[in-house]
């Protein structure tokens, strides 16, 4: 496989997985993640933001885990996170527009979109999964 072809299929696995979901699936996180990563890839911050919101999902309304895990394997397959630590996590919830808590929406276990309160610890949280698996 040359390197076109890799980012062909990443940009596939991304604009598969972007489709299924709703247009603003991924904020408030993806705007926070563009504020702070200004040099960073568009589709890594893409895929961040949708772990990131996926997890929140499965956390908050359910959405189910098996689908969460091939969504995210599929995703870390192709395109490669944002490098997050711990140090990041104040400046990206400082940077989500409107502050904390912000609303969001999320995907249930019957895969419809619902507006959601997001509070500080629940992005903590889906920063650490971002980073962490």
């Amino acid at each position: 496989m040359n390197s076109r072809d890799k980012d062909d299929s990443s940009t596939n696995v991304l604009k598969k997985i972007t489709e299924a979901l709703p247009d603003t699936f991924g904020e408030p996180l993806k705007g926070a993640l563009r504020t702070i990563f200004t040099d960073a890839d568009e589709d890594s911050i893409c895929a961040s933001a949708i772990i990131g919101m996926l997890y929140l999902s499965h956390r908050l309304t359910k959405f189910p885990q098996t689908k969460l895990r091939t969504y995210c394997c599929n995703l870390r397959q192709e395109i490669s996170p944002l490098p997050l630590d711990c140090r990041h996590y104040d400046d990206i919830c400082r940077a989500i527009e409107g502050g904390m808590p912000t609303a969001g929406i999320l995907i249930d276990n019957e895969l419809s979109a619902q507006e959601i309160k997001i509070e500080k610890e629940h992005i903590l949280e889906a920063l650490d999964f971002i980073s962490n698996g």
